[in-house]
This record gives structure tokens, C-alpha cells and sequence, in this order.
């Protein structure tokens, strides 16, 4: 099966070793992932508090593009486009004069939007769709007894990301321990990862960030697996100035839960691109 997925600003840019190796795993899982052609920027949570329309209209006009493609479901691998992008449709019911105004200036550009298009989180689709069965399948022991610190960080499960797991994520460690993979008791794994705090409240940022990696570092792991871009470039980025600055050293390598699954089904370091890894994984692979 092929999905189309929305690469955002991330995926080509800090996250780009996150769009490889999502890529890598669906191919080996028989799907194929194509990037939605022409997208432009999400319209991300802080520009909302400057302009919302224009933000909904950046949002809109990718959901546009994808409804005009035939797609139904659109993987969006980043939370934090997944939240904005679902606003739209959740706006069009809450608060239609905006939107009226929003989609008055698509149709401007010659662009309509009806609410066809489901936005879905790659780990969602693997999940619900795939299958643990046919992941588990594909499992060739690899990593039997790694120990990781699944992290979804704050906009996973908030209301416009994953509803079915608004309380208490679990996929991630489903997935895992029926790889034979050990997820460990993390019980920060929602907790913010200071997001853009650490180039605008830097002294708070850096906090936050050293606090989840010191969670995972005491609980002796392998290393921590995110389904965010932005979450995982603040928690790797900084490791060596929150060492330094907090006395304590906190440095654990920071993948993606693509990254992790893709070197269970015994991919190449390259095809997941894990040399892009500022910590790297100590682990085999082909």
C-alpha cells in the first residue's frame, strides 16, 4: 500500500534522518511513503498567537493539496504539524465565521478545502493499520534486552494530537516489547521537552531538557525513542552544555522509534540514517 505523508519543515531539514528511515520501515513492511508534492510550512503552534488565519491558511492549504490528490490519509510524522493541521478541521466546526474567512483566501489562491483528509501519525498507522503481528513478524531479534525510554513528548496525546491515547501512550511500547525490545518505566515520557523555550527561555528550556535525559540516563537505558523532530533535536542538541551546566553526565543517544525498529528488521545503519546521530546507538546492524 502506498501512503503519502507531510514532511513538514523537519523532515527536510534537523529531521531528515527521521523521514529516511520511516521510509525504510514501510518499505520493508511492503508499504511505500511519498511526500505530499508542493507542501509548504504547517503554520506551527507559534504562529497562531500572531496571526491564526494566516497560520489556518498555511495549514489549510496543505490538507488542500492532499484532499485535491485523493488522499485520505495523511501521515504527518512531526506532533507538532499533526496538531496544527488538525485544527483546521476542528476550527471548520468551532468556529466557522474564521474559517470562512480562512477558506475565502484559499479560494483566492483557486484552492478549496472540504474536511476529506484524516491526518494520522506514522506510529498510529503502524499500530492500527500494519499491525503488531506483521511488525513482530518482520522482528529478526536484534535487539532482544535493548532498553528504551519511549518518549512522546507533550503534543502526542493533547487534544488535536492522538485522541485514542489521550491519558496514557502505549503504542510505542507495545510495538517494542513484541520485538523483544525492553521498554523501561519512564514515567516522563509526556512531559514537555522545552520545545522552543531553549532559544527564547533559555534557563528553562535547558532544565526541562535535562530532566528527561536524566529520567532516562538513571534507568540505565539503551536509549530514548521519540515520535517527535523537534523533541528529539532539543533532547540530543544540548546534551553536552546540560552535562556541564547541571554537573551531571546525561549523554544517552536519542533516536527515532523508526530508527529503533528499522535496526530490529536488521536495516542498514545508512538506510536509517543513524550517522546522523550526534550520540551514537551501540548496536549491530547490516
Amino acid at each position: 500500500m502506498k501512503y503519502t505523508y507531510y514532511p513538514g519543515c523537519s523532515l527536510k531539514g534537523t529531521g531528515r534522518n527521521y523521514g529516511e528511515s520511516l521510509t525504510a520501515v514501510y518499505r520493508a513492511l511492503d508499504h511505500d511513503l511519498e511526500p505530499l508534492a508542493d507542501f509548504n510550512c504547517c503554520g506551527f503552534i507559534a504562529y497562531m498567537s500572531i496571526d491564526q488565519a494566516q497560520a489556518l491558511a498555511l495549514a489549510a492549504r496543505n490538507l488542500s493539496l492532499a484532499e485535491q490528490g485523493g488522499v485520505k490519509d495523511l501521515l504527518t510524522p512531526c506532533t507538532a504539524c499533526q496538531v496544527v493541521l488538525n485544527r483546521v478541521d476542528d476550527f471548520r466546526v468551532r468556529y466557522p465565521k474564521l474559517m470562512d474567512q480562512v477558506l475565502g483566501t484559499m479560494r483566492e489562491w483557486g484552492l478549496e478545502y472540504r474536511g476529506t483528509v484524516k491526518i494520522k501519525h506514522p506510529l498510529e498507522v503502524l499500530y492500527d493499520d500494519v499491525g503488531i503481528e506483521a511488525i513482530k513478524a518482520r522482528g529478526q531479534g536484534k535487539l532482544s534486552g535493548f532498553r528504551v525510554a519511549c518518549y512522546y513528548g507533550c503534543l502526542y496525546n493533547r487534544p488535536h494530537g492522538i485522541t485514542e491515547e489521550r491519558f496514557f501512550p502505549t503504542r510505542m511500547e507495545e510495538m517494542f516489547s513484541a520485538l523483544g525490545i525492553e521498554p523501561v518505566d519512564y514515567h516522563l515520557k509526556t512531559k514537555c521537552c522545552g520545545g522552543s523555550l531553549s532559544n527564547t527561555v533559555e534557563a528553562v528550556g535547558l532544565h526541562s531538557i535535562f530532566l528527561l535525559l536524566q529520567g532516562a540516563k538513571r534507568l540505565n537505558v539503551d536509549a530514548i525513542a521519540t515520535t517527535c523532530p523537534l523533541c528529539q533535536f532539543n533532547l540530543e542538541a544540548y546534551q553536552d552544555r546540560v552535562s556541564s551546566m547541571f554537573g551531571e553526565d546525561v549523554r544517552v543517544p536519542v533516536m527515532y522509534f523508526s530508527q529503533v525498529l528499522g535496526m530490529e528488521f536488521g536495516l542498514s545503519g545508512e538506510q536509517l540514517g543513524l550517522q546522523r546521530l550526534f550520540v551514537p546507538a551501540k548496536v549491530a546492524t547490516a
